[in-house]
């Protein structure tokens, strides 16, 4: 039974962030930024950091964008990698449904050139997000659900 609840508790998560895009108004603002999706732990992210300065000297036109984990949200604020840094506390933003609706809708006042998730182990919060931006390309991995949890 333990086990239903918890599919049954992914599927209404998963209902709630279709319902939220669609009631989002579409903002049609053309942009030229970036947005990087980083909302594992801090280890990946410190392993990924290499990566995200050959990200930043492709993309020299226009502002790189992170979200990140809240806790890091100060060690990559004090980076000089990204332009712009948003903290997302991911139970929150999993289980309140006012915070994800706001955070959502914040995100959606822009339309970005690109949005970058290099997560492999995708979770419920990036898919959310992801579905939610506007973006001519959308590049990530396939990678499994194993973080797919609450």
């Amino acid at each position: 039974m333990k086990e239903y609840m918890k599919v049954f508790g992914k599927w209404v998560v998963l209902v709630i962030n279709a319902l939220i895009t669609f009631i989002l108004q579409k903002y049609e603002k053309e942009n030229t930024s970036i947005l990087l999706l980083r909302l594992d732990n801090i280890g990946d992210f410190i392993l990924w950091l290499g990566s995200a300065d050959k990200i930043k000297e492709n993309y020299k036109v226009g502002k790189l964008i992170l979200i990140c984990n809240s806790t890091f949200y100060d060690l990559a604020k004090e980076l000089d990698c990204f332009d712009e840094v948003i903290s997302l506390n991911i139970k929150k933003f999993n289980l309140n449904l006012k915070y994800k609706y706001n955070f959502l809708k914040n995100l959606r006042k822009e339309k970005f050139k690109k949005v970058i998730s290099p997560i492999y182990s995708r979770n419920i919060a990036t898919e959310g997000i992801i579905r939610s931006v506007f973006s001519k390309e959308i590049i990530g991995n396939y990678g499994d659900g194993n973080n797919i949890s609450f």
